[in-house]
């Protein structure tokens, strides 16, 4: 060890008090701490088992109460045993022995252990099951497992980065030595505080055409974290190797034949034709990009050569957007105040089955899952449920709940019956709690500024949206400290629901060239039940734009004649004529016809004068032989100006010069 680094193990009873964060497991769903300590029930020289490992997967976080400027990490490793392997319970064979009330360490022809690799390594090789569920089926149906999690504090010394190992045996189908696994987790505070936990199902059962995701989010359910550069976290996924269960050979970087992953989504996809049918370890990375803080995952992957009858997983009600192609994962989006309520449909193969549901995830314990019955025969439902999510008391989050559902039909009379194991697809829901806001305006941009012509009508909408569905919005006004310009039409509100919009339209008028007319809009909702505390903030938003008036430049409207925009502008047509010598017939019509879409002419009406140093309004006005007045009509932002306040040097003006009126 080196020197200023700390260790050790921690394990929460499940009596035990938790904070609003923590993780509220899903049914089957089971707990593994490391204890200090504790003693096996079991000696460490019992009978040695074969094949009792099936997955882990492993991710740190700096410690909740750590103090600034100190590396101290909780280390979590969820992982999965078999659970009818003897030496759990001292003997025997069958799961049902397991006292689920007793810790349970794991051993085997290489004790399971976890190594802090340093200038002197800190091996952990106590490590217990704490089981408080399991899903207890007999082997040959691919269920008579167990999971949960580790938890392993440690402090270092520096930020890193830093290595841990998780090793030992033996993995699922294999045996001896053949059959060891190793996998190891990076840690590095320079760049972010946190690896991704991947809330993964212990398998996936896939067939040609289907895909499974390993999602990643923060280990505390941290909506949009950001990393020590300030940027919000995007994640990465690389293989590392594939382990063939059934012969034991490994493919360093290389995935099954037929079988594909996107580094930047972590799905992974089987080919409809040429896959390489059998069960396999997938070992994967899974870090945040730009940084050296990695998780570590085993996933056990069986490819099937055909779609066996299996219960079908359908989609979540209210529907959610489809997060990620080839995969049955949905991403769905709720309110704090607000019920959080998810139905799951799935139609078993059979009426006469039995079922089992995996669901695993980070998920507050104010949540729950029931399976209730379908509508149809066959048919039923998951339902997730979180009564009211409160703001204040750090419930926003992101949470990530992978299904799996496993069915026993009543004709399957035994193991070696074909098809006897029947799992779903594996389903992933990607929910974000978010704060009930104030309505949001969805167009235009914030501050967006829109560039108009004297002469030409145009128009933008004011559109804006409650995300909380139940809300409503009250109003959408032009706010008071910004009137607007002359002429200048905002239509009536259209209110509908939890959405509003109104349009604005102008035709700028000869007086408005060189303005920068800021404008902005005012939204507020009305609650659509009693929040009792459970946002937070305003419940008004505001957006402003700006329009800018070109300089010099007139669009003709409809049959208006040279002489017609000379009289806006206080000159005469010759002026203009001289401005714009395209203009062959000038004594004539130059706008557009009457009810015709075709725009008129596009007039320079005015020299742009850029001002030099030392420039004043009054002796800008003296320099061209014009007034003060005149100036200030063609230049809209002057109105405020002062006439012996020098002009910002560069800035561009409009003038139409009169040589008769200079000195």
């Amino acid at each position: 060890m080196r020197e200023g680094d700390a260790e050790l193990i921690v394990c929460m009873a499940p009596s035990a008090r938790r904070p609003a964060w923590a993780v509220g497991r899903a049914t089957l769903v089971v707990a593994l701490c490391a204890l200090s300590g504790l003693q096996p029930a079991y000696a460490q020289g019992a009978p040695v088992g074969s094949g009792h490992f099936r997955f882990a997967a492993i991710h740190w976080e700096k410690q909740d109460d750590a103090a600034a400027g100190s590396y101290a990490v909780n280390f979590v490793i969820r992982s999965s045993w078999l659970a009818s392997y003897s030496a759990f319970h001292g003997g025997g064979s069958s799961s049902e022995q397991l006292d689920v009330s007793q810790p349970l360490t794991l051993v085997g022809t290489k004790t399971p252990s976890f190594t802090i690799v340093g200038n002197t390594n800190v091996t952990h090789s106590v490590l217990a099951l704490n089981i408080t569920k399991q899903n207890a089926y007999p082997y040959s149906m691919g269920g008579d497992w167990v999971e949960g999690e580790t938890h392993i504090l440690h402090t270092f010394a520096t930020a890193g980065p830093h290595r841990a190992v998780f090793s030992g045996c033996c993995r699922i189908n294999m045996l001896g030595g053949m059959g060891s696994f190793e996998q190891e987790v990076s840690v590095d505070f320079g760049g972010a505080d946190f690896a991704p936990a991947v809330p993964v199902v212990a398998g996936a059962f896939l067939a040609p055409g289907h895909g499974v995701s390993f999602p990643a989010m923060h280990p505390k359910g941290m909506l949009d974290p950001t990393v020590v550069a300030g940027t919000v976290a995007v994640y990465k996924w690389d293989l590392l190797r594939t382990v063939d269960l059934s012969t034991g050979q490994v493919m360093l970087g290389a995935l099954p034949a037929g079988v594909t992953m996107d580094p930047d989504t972590g799905v992974l996809l089987i080919a409809e034709q040429g896959a390489a049918y059998g069960m396999y370890h997938i070992e994967l990375d899974v870090s945040v990009r730009g940084t050296d803080s990695a998780s570590s995952l085993i996933q056990l992957l069986n490819i099937s050569k055909t779609v066996p009858l299996m219960p079908t997983l359908g989609m979540a009600t209210p529907a959610g957007q489809h997060a990620n192609v080839g995969t049955n994962d949905q991403r769905l989006e709720f309110r704090t105040g607000f019920k959080m309520e998810l139905l799951l449909p799935f139609v078993l193969s059979s009426v006469n089955s039995s079922m089992a549901l995996q669901m695993v995830g980070e998920m507050p314990n104010a949540v729950t899952s029931t399976v209730e019955e379908g509508a149809t025969a066959g048919s039923k439902r998951i339902k997730l449920l979180w009564d009211k999510p409160c703001w204040h008391q750090n419930m926003a989050r992101h949470m990530v709940v992978c299904l799996v559902v496993t069915e026993t039909r009543a004709s399957d009379a035994s193991p070696a019956t074909a098809g006897y194991m029947r799992r779903s697809n594996p389903a992933c829901l990607h929910i974000r709690v978010m704060e009930d806001e104030s309505p949001v305006f969805t167009e235009p941009v914030a501050d967006e500024v829109f560039e108009w012509e004297m002469g030409r009508m145009s128009t933008f909408t004011i559109s804006v949206v409650d995300h909380a569905l139940l809300d409503t919005v009250a109003k959408l006004d032009l706010s008071a400290s910004t009137p607007l310009p002359t002429a200048m039409v905002l239509t009536e509100t259209h209110l509908n629901g939890n959405a509003a919009e109104r349009q604005l339209m102008w035709e700028p008028l000869p007086s408005s060239g060189g303005g920068d007319y800021k404008l902005c809009f005012e939204t507020e909702d009305t609650p659509g039940i009693s929040y009792e505390h459970c946002r937070l903030g305003a419940r008004k938003a505001t957006l402003c734009v700006t329009v800018r008036v070109a300089r010099c430049r007139y669009i003709v409207r409809a049959r208006e004649a040279l002489n017609d925009v000379a009289s806006h502008f206080h000159t005469d047509w010759i002026q203009l004529w001289a401005l714009n010598p395209d203009l062959r017939r000038p004594d004539v019509e130059v706008g557009h016809k009457q009810n015709s879409s075709v725009l008129g002419a596009a007039l320079q009406t005015g020299h742009l004068y850029k001002v030099d140093r030392g420039d004043y309004l009054a002796a800008v006005a003296y320099k061209f032989g014009t007034s003060v007045k005149m100036l200030v009509h063609l230049n809209a932002d002057l109105a405020a100006a002062n006439l012996e306040d020098e002009l910002a040097i560069g800035k561009q003006l409009c003038i139409i010069p009169n040589s008769c009126l200079r000195d």
